[in-house]
């Protein structure tokens, strides 16, 4: 099996445990292979994810060609993450023979944002399909649309719940008592405008302005620089820019509620984890987001992408105009054993295995 993300980051953190505990012959690949944590396994497909070097054409070509030769029939099935290396990877196999399934963390296009953006990725990936043999998708828009709109036989779609969680892990993390009155409002997003964090700043000012109780804490990927200095332009104390940490979960467990402003989501892990952690979340009501919550059962759910309800919506969390206790007693009623991550596992292990015996 060629396994295959744009970044190292997918495999690192969605799929450290499937990869680590699979007994299938796993290859991994993607453009950064330094990057991987993953020293037991066969790490030796690298491919150019730059878009200044993929706008050149010529060098996209050629870099086609390298792809097709390195790849086609050497594998019995290629797994492909990722909007970028899907489409690359495809790309490069058209008219061979090679086996191919992609698993979609999130379509590009989604129903909350019909635009140019939409249809033009929309209608790439309806030509993409034509030479995908098997997809997963892990929320129920994209798989309707995989389903209905692309011609894919249902046997050939696996629909997962997620990623998967170890559950066994958050028995051990327990909120801790602190001298420190305020609210903790947590985010955990890589640090990228189409996560929200313009919106985040402004949420910020709105709850400095109002005098409210706040600490906003953020922990993400990427570079926070720009975001940085947008919050030092505003003189704002009550949000603070961290980088990601591996026990995350010991964090999470002490928001009061987490905030999740992602326009675009497949089926959010961290809204995930804090709900396994008993922490309600508040986001906007798009795809992923309204697989796991029901707007006031088990979270909040605002409507795309209006930011002044938003805040009113906090403003009421935070002064008490809300059901907020009730939620916190709802949220472990209401996720599903299914995201388990030995069951989600199992299920992504069998539909590979049949995939390559077909």
């Amino acid at each position: 099996i060629l396994f295959i993300s744009t970044k190292a980051i997918t495999q690192n953190i969605f799929f450290n445990n499937f990869i680590n505990n699979t007994n299938l012959d796993v290859t991994l690949g993607c453009s950064d292979i330094l990057n991987l944590e993953f020293k037991k396994k066969k790490i030796k497909f690298n491919f150019e994810s730059s878009l200044v070097s993929l706008l050149n054409p010529i060098y996209f070509i050629l870099e086609l060609i390298k792809i097709r030769k390195k790849v086609n029939n050497k594998f019995d099935l290629v797994v492909i993450n990722n909007p970028l290396a899907s489409i690359y990877i495809r790309l490069a196999l058209i008219f061979t023979n090679q086996k191919i399934m992609y698993f979609v963390h999130g379509y590009r296009f989604h129903s909350s944002e019909k635009n140019f953006k939409y249809f033009f990725y929309y209608y790439l990936e309806k030509i993409l399909s034509k030479i995908t043999d098997y997809y997963i998708n892990i929320n129920k828009e994209d798989y309707l649309i995989t389903h209905k709109y692309f011609n894919i036989r249902k046997s050939n779609i696996l629909k997962l719940p997620s990623v998967g969680l170890d559950f066994s892990k958050f028995k051990k993390y327990k909120k801790y008592k602190t001298k420190n009155s305020k609210f903790k409002i947590g985010v955990i997003s890589a640090y990228r405008d189409n996560k929200g964090y313009n919106d985040l700043i402004n949420i910020a000012e709105f709850l400095s302005i109002n005098k409210l109780n706040t600490e906003i804490k953020c922990y993400g990927y990427d570079d926070p620089y720009k975001y940085q200095s947008l919050i030092n332009k505003k003189k704002l104390k009550n949000i603070t820019l961290n980088p990601f940490r591996k026990n995350i979960y010991r964090e999470i467990v002490n928001f009061d509620l987490l905030c999740h402003l992602s326009r675009r989501e497949g089926l959010p892990v961290s809204v995930l984890e804090a709900m396994s952690l008993g922490v309600p979340a508040i986001c906007f009501d798009i795809r992923g987001n309204k697989d796991l919550i029901k707007n006031n059962l088990n979270g909040f759910l605002v409507k795309p992408y209006n930011l002044k309800i938003f805040e009113k919506k906090i403003f009421q969390i935070l002064t008490k105009n809300s059901n907020i206790e009730t939620i916190k007693k709802n949220i472990s009623k209401t996720i599903s054993p299914k995201h388990e991550i030995k069951i989600v596992n199992k299920e992504f292990t069998n539909f590979i295995i049949q995939a390559c015996k077909n």
